[in-house]
């Protein structure tokens, strides 16, 4: 049995649904605005090691090597909000 989701456009994503933290979901949303780590930094409040260190346990609990896939991981599940892909409620 594949540990992996085919989704309607050909994306392979991981078939578990790990919990991400307000933190991390703030934080995917800002790297998906196009952020470099030092101003996730700035704009946390935080060092840019806090941000590498946190972006390693993004993609650890996303079973993702890469960010393109761990975006893509979070627009299938929710985590980024997009209004031109999915309206706010």
């Amino acid at each position: 049995m594949s540990n992996i989701i085919l989704t309607g456009n050909g994306w392979q994503l991981p078939l578990h649904q790990p919990k991400f933290t307000t933190y991390e979901k703030k934080l995917l949303n800002l790297i998906y605005d196009g952020l470099s780590n030092s101003q996730l930094a700035k704009q946390l409040g935080t060092s840019v090691k806090a941000i590498e260190k946190s972006r390693t346990i993004l993609f650890r609990k996303a079973q993702v090597t890469s960010i393109v896939p761990m975006v893509r991981f979070a627009l299938y599940n929710k985590l980024i909000i997009d209004p031109l892909i999915q309206p706010q409620q």
